[in-house]
């Protein structure tokens, strides 16, 4: 496409056309213009970068100003994606994103359906499927059945707006749902209800909804909506121009290594089918594809994933690449290393270390990991991976295999939720150890170690028991734990942080107190590390009081209980995503927009933009098709003429790079500049013009036509991204005076203009438009 690369091309190497045919580089600039008899003055050179600053000190006009802008943008852009930046100047080829662009709505169609490897149609009809809140023909529902409400929860109608649900009622034999509202109450059908409702769930759970919507004031809600839909629409946009730079990345596929079949052979255990899948897609990404991979493997703990990693990075290192491997804690680090050294021991050429540190770990960490390498390739391990990661993968925009067999004679783990006593919690020690097995006991916090240690060395004063926590990886924690590995030890006292790396077949038994501090994630790793052998484990999670829980941790609680059964972690991933909204994938700036709306509604709006992300996209047409019905022919001055060294050719290259693209037209206008200083007015009315053309073209803009105090602009953009372009736009006065209808832009101005007024408010308005197209996906 003819817009500017996302990079700026360093300014020391302008392209070819700009060399004016190998003039000598240091010229005596000035702004008034001069006898050619001094045109060919020469300079020292040391006076070049005073020459240099003498031509930018010139105030700065529309054209500078322009080009600042978008030299900025690429800065910044470059700034926040590295990964771009071996892709300065190699545009997209149109035919290679549309089929990309087709994967995604493919991928994003199938949506949670694919990723669960469901059956393609549901056994439930349409109806039944409207009922429970799930809209017919989608594979993700975000409405609620009112049935499940609570009085005083939140809900969301998507017509109405926000209220607090009251009740359900009976009528004349027919079920009623009622909602309060800021002046009143509203009476709706259950199946009606079930259609149009959502709970009012926030990213910041604590947060509530600052006011109710009004029955008889329905536009206020509307621009409410609408403003979360816009958001919706930025974010659709900005998601696809960043995975689209992947096609920009290009990397030679990795060579399939000849001892590949015998490293494989080596796996001491017999592959589970969902495992087969998954080697088989990250050897396709390695080995096939010429982008860099970006796989997301879900599955539970203990399933098979570190097999697919060590495969993987088999494949890399054999070709002379390397490979890192990240973990949350330094134990998992530990244990990672343990086993890849076991796994690689036959080959000697392949080094394995471990360096660890107080490891905080998070999205800005792996991001700037991430960052070091531009064409790195990514696989992610996860049993229930955070929301915003689990997001992506929905959406389309991130590979995903999902790994929900159990390896052989696996036993799933017998889950109980209910309030903390001591008498369970040594009943439940007891039958473990009466088993011969030990226990794990997890607290939350350190400093609630010595009340439990104690209270256990007192009911079971002749067993074994050893304390670890994560706050300081001490010897004498070290020391613990491989007592409790050995089995000396008998039950283990540790907060999560360090337990989640621990791996004890003989750990059956876990004893969570307090478990509505922690996240439903957090709970689920937790629950994995026992019963990994075949013989049943058993998890305890203990509250403190049920009145004093929020409905989060409610929900949280609720949750693990429920999903018992092997395989479960993909499902956990998606309730906590329901229950803690997206995690850092909103912004503070984001947040705002969710609030307007509620999570389930964002969310499904947010669905329903992806569904129709060729909607989204702005189509160019070519320069010369572009017709400017603005009658201006500027004339030069003779003075000027004399003083360029070939003008004919010179006004011959300026159509040239405008032709070409914008980021041409830029560079040659900055390069007339450094050569022969700032323009006469003839001149820049003429640069303008080829800046018009250009912008208009890559707006999709093929007529601008002016008639009285309308101007006219006949387009093939569509009037989603048009109202996207206008709420990023800068002027408010632009904004203002723009209407869209039967492909056409409108702008009615306050009077008529003449031609080179009206030249003038098309640069600065299509300088507007263009400035945020960065935003918008383009080709």
């Amino acid at each position: 496409m003819a817009a500017p690369p996302p990079h700026t091309p360093p300014a020391a190497a302008p392209q070819p056309l700009l060399l004016l045919h190998h003039h000598p580089p240091a010229l005596v600039l000035r702004v008034r213009l001069r006898p050619r008899s001094l045109r060919l003055a020469r300079v020292p050179a040391p006076a070049a970068t005073a020459t240099a600053a003498a031509a930018a000190s010139v105030a700065p006009d529309d054209i500078s100003q322009l080009n600042y802008r978008l030299r900025a943008i690429a800065r910044r852009r470059e700034a926040s994606s590295s990964a771009a930046s071996s892709s300065s100047s190699s545009p997209v080829d149109p035919a290679q994103a549309e089929a990309y662009l087709r994967m995604i709505r493919d991928q994003q169609r199938l949506g949670l359906r694919q990723l669960r490897r469901e059956v393609a149609e549901s056994d439930d009809g349409d109806e039944e499927r409207e009922r429970k809140g799930v809209a017919a023909g989608s594979s993700l529902g975000h409405r609620v059945d009112p049935r499940e409400l609570e009085p005083g929860e939140y809900v969301v109608h998507k017509k109405v707006g926000v209220g607090k649900f009251a009740c359900i009622s009976a009528e004349d034999g027919v079920d009623y749902v009622f909602i309060q509202y800021a002046d009143g109450m509203a009476k709706l059908a259950v199946d009606q209800a079930a259609r149009m409702l959502y709970r009012y769930n926030l990213p910041h759970e604590k947060t509530r909804p600052r006011n109710l919507s009004k029955l008889n004031d329905p536009s206020t809600w509307e621009k409410r909506r609408l403003k979360g839909k816009l958001a919706v629409q930025k974010m659709v946009v900005n998601l696809m121009e960043l995975y689209l730079q992947r096609l920009r990345l290009g990397r030679p596929p990795y060579p399939k290594p000849a001892s590949m079949d015998d490293f494989a052979t080596e796996f001491p255990y017999e592959p589970t089918p969902d495992q087969c899948q998954a080697f088989i897609d990250v050897e396709k990404d390695l080995t096939e594809r010429e982008t860099p991979m970006d796989r997301l493997i879900c599955g539970d703990v203990g399933f098979g994933k570190t097999e697919v990693a060590m495969r993987a990075i088999f494949i890399v290192v054999s070709a002379g690449f390397q490979a890192m491997v990240l973990a949350p804690t330094i134990i998992l680090a530990k244990q990672h290393y343990d086993v890849m050294t076991e796994r690689f021991a036959n080959y000697p050429e392949i080094k394995v270390a471990i360096f660890s540190g107080a490891q905080k770990f998070g999205v800005q960490q792996k991001e700037k990991i991430a960052s070091y390498k531009s064409s790195i390739d990514v696989l992610t391990l996860s049993a229930t991976p955070i929301p915003r990661t689990l997001y992506v993968a929905l959406t389309g925009f991130r590979d995903a295999s999902l790994m929900s067999t159990p390896p052989p004679e696996r036993v799933a783990v017998k889950t109980y939720v209910s309030a903390f006593s001591k008498e369970r919690a040594l009943s439940a020690i007891k039958f473990e150890l009466q088993r011969g097995g030990q226990v794990f006991y997890v607290v939350p916090r350190i400093k609630a170690i010595d009340d439990v240690l104690q209270f256990l060395k007192d009911s079971l004063p002749d067993v074994p028991i050893a304390v670890a926590h994560g706050k300081k990886m001490s010897k004498n924690i070290q020391l613990a734990m491989e007592d409790f590995a050995s089995g000396e030890v008998k039950i283990l006292v540790c907060t999560h942080i360090i337990e989640s790396g621990i791996d004890i077949a003989n750990a059956n038994t876990m004893i969570v107190q307090f478990a509505e501090l922690y996240g439903l994630a957090q709970l689920y790793q937790l629950r994995g590390r026992v019963g990994r052998s075949g013989r049943e484990g058993f998890a305890y999670l203990f509250y403190t009081d049920k009145s004093l829980l929020s409905r989060v941790a409610t929900d949280r609680l609720g949750a693990i209980e429920e999903h018992s059964e092997l395989g479960q972690g993909f499902h956990v991933a998606e309730k906590d995503m329901g229950i803690r909204g997206f995690g850092s994938l909103f912004g503070d700036q984001q947040s705002g927009d969710v609030a307007n709306v509620g999570i389930d509604l964002f969310f499904d709006m947010l669905f329903d933009s992806l569904s129709k992300v060729d909607q989204f996209c702005l189509v160019p047409v070519s320069y010369k098709d572009v017709q400017l019905d603005i009658n201006i022919s500027p004339r030069l001055p003779s003075e000027y003429i004399s003083y360029l060294e070939n003008p004919v050719e010179l006004l011959n290259e300026a159509a040239k790079a405008a032709e070409k693209d914008l980021w041409t037209l830029i560079q040659f206008t900055e390069d007339l500049r450094r050569r022969y200083g700032k323009e006469p007015r003839d001149m820049e009315l003429l640069l303008k013009k080829l800046y018009v053309r250009r912008m208009a073209a890559d707006l999709g803009i093929s007529r601008i036509y002016p008639s009285g105090k309308m101007i006219f602009m006949k387009t093939n953009m569509n009037k989603k991204v048009f109202r996207l372009m206008t709420e990023a736009m800068t002027s408010e006065t632009h904004r203002n005076s723009l209407s869209f209808a039967r492909k056409e832009i409108k702008a009615e101005l306050l009077v008529s203009l003449p031609d080179t007024l009206l030249l003038n408010w098309l640069f600065h308005y299509l300088s507007d438009c263009y400035t945020v197209i960065p935003a918008l996906v383009k080709y």
